[in-house]
């Protein structure tokens, strides 16, 4: 095996739209729109984990919802009854690069919220950003409570005393570049994500 083979297959996630054959069947996983899942969702996806799948639901690291052990014969329903739910993005390329980790406490109302949103409407929406790694990761860190900040991604954006710290992942950790406002917060990712 070709040395850029190994790294090719080692930079592809799973996804609703681009499911992943395993030993005990395929695997998708679902990426929670700015990290929540709301009560129906819950009920749904745990519905069609056990009636299409093998009935578990994994929490990955990057705070996706894996299902495993489903067949090809179920993939149809489950990609409809997700897109029914709004948990499938427009096309598996959108699916592939939206990778935004929130902070599991942060508030629908919060900064932290909004940033997410904004970052995963620039994901969908700009075609450049298509280009980036498909485990190319954003985190956002309410400075809440229960912190994600010390996870490793490739932008960290984390709220620090009303202002969002912006890190950037090196070899040796986060390296933190600086504060901005919370409403610039999402543009500084996007250019740097440019």
């Amino acid at each position: 095996m070709s040395m850029s083979a190994a790294i090719e297959v080692k930079g592809w996630c799973p996804g609703v739209l681009r499911p992943m054959q395993s030993g005990d069947g395929l695997i998708v996983r679902v990426r929670p729109h700015a990290g929540a899942v709301a009560l129906d969702e819950a009920r749904a996806l745990a519905d069609l984990a056990r009636r299409l799948g093998n009935g578990h639901i994994d929490l990955t690291r990057r705070a996706n919802l894996q299902l495993r052990g489903l067949r090809e014969a179920g993939l149809d329903e489950l990609q409809a009854e997700l897109g029914r739910l709004g948990l499938v993005d427009a096309d598996a390329e959108t699916e592939a690069v939206r990778n935004v980790m929130l902070a599991p406490l942060a508030d629908v109302v919060s900064d932290a919220h909004a940033i997410a949103v904004s970052l995963e409407k620039a994901l969908a929406g700009d075609r450049r950003l298509r280009d980036l790694p498909t485990k190319f990761g954003l985190l956002i860190d309410d400075g809440g409570a229960v912190s994600i900040a010390g996870e490793r991604v490739d932008i960290c954006l984390r709220a620090v005393a009303g202002q969002v710290a912006v890190g950037l992942d090196t070899p040796a950790g986060t390296r933190w570049l600086g504060a901005c406002a919370p409403g610039a917060a999402a543009d500084v990712a996007v250019r740097a994500m440019h």
